[in-house]
């Protein structure tokens, strides 16, 4: 999922997290970094000269639930967020959504596994 796009230069520079984890950074369509993080992992690229870092966190003063904050060159700068807010609506929906069913799943595991247990339990 698509969670922030910036235009840095005349580069289009596009943050994204699958549901399993991985954060990607792609450049003019060009993946840059990639790595695994639930709460969040710094990604470090150039762009000509420059040093960037892109630093994801959970934040809920947003719809998408995810807040990232740019570096360059160790500098905090403030570039706009170019996703629309539909967009991020559609990202908070979705986070949603996986919550919930990551918890009915989970019911329905321990139901199972218990059921089993009893099962087991009752042949001694």
């Amino acid at each position: 999922m698509k969670y922030a796009e910036y235009k840095i230069g005349e580069q289009n520079v596009v943050f994204s997290n699958s549901i399993l984890g991985i954060e990607s950074v792609i450049v003019n369509g060009k993946k840059v970094s990639e790595g695994f993080s639930w709460f969040g992992k710094d990604h470090c690229f150039k762009i000509g000269e420059d040093q960037y870092r892109l630093r994801p966190s959970i934040s809920f003063d947003n719809f998408s639930l995810i807040s990232i904050s740019v570096y360059k060159n160790g500098d905090p700068v403030k570039f706009d967020n170019m996703i629309t807010k539909s967009e991020k609506v559609k990202l908070g929906f979705k986070f949603v959504v996986s919550i919930l069913l990551a918890v009915v799943v989970g019911i329905g595991f321990g139901m199972g596994l218990t059921k089993v247990m009893d099962g087991i339990i009752g042949l001694f």
